[in-house]
Parts: structure tokens; sequence; C-alpha cells
């Protein structure tokens, strides 16, 4: 999980960046009780305002991460990769391919 938490912010960035290139968008973050018009923001957007307007995952909680490794993999904990998880939203396939 430690190291988990450091790769946290390498991920973002990189996230960004691919989002940059293929017009991928993120979940925006919102006020409690407030309701976006859209509730996605471009990655363009995010890297000239700051990634704090993103609803980010985060790093996968422990008791999740512990229920996922014996439900899912029957107690390897070498299978469990997705720790640090995000989400980037796309609208097409053309985008997902300029992504990859």
């Amino acid at each position: 999980f430690t190291q988990a938490a450091g790769l946290e912010s390498l991920l973002r960035e990189k996230l960004v960046a691919w989002a940059c290139v293929s017009d991928g968008k993120f979940v925006r973050k919102t006020e409690e009780g407030v309701e976006e018009e859209d509730p996605y923001i471009r990655g363009l957007d995010v890297a000239r305002i700051g990634e704090r307007a993103v609803k980010w995952s985060g790093v996968k909680g422990k008791l999740r991460a512990v229920e996922k490794c014996y439900l899912a993999y029957g107690g390897d904990v070498s299978r469990l990769l997705d720790l640090c998880r995000e989400t980037i939203v796309f609208e097409g396939l053309e985008q997902i391919a300029n992504c990859l």
C-alpha cells in the first residue's frame, strides 16, 4: 500500500498526458448537492487548471484488497494488480486507440 500511495501521483500525471493526446475525459469533482451540466472534464482542461478538478478513485482500500485477494484470487496476493486505479472516459473507439 505504501508503494501504491507513492505511485498514485505518477499515475495521475501519466493519465492526464494520455487523456490530452486522445481527447479523453475524467469524472469531474463536484460540490455536494451541486449538479454540473457535464459530469466530465477534458484532459486538456485538467492539464490547464490542475488535477483538483477531477474526482480521483484513489488507492484501493485495504479491506477491499484483502477481500478481492481471497474471493477472486484464492488468496494469491501476487494477482492483485489494481491497487492504483483510475478511469479515463472516451466517447469512441478511435479515442481509445489513440490513447493506447
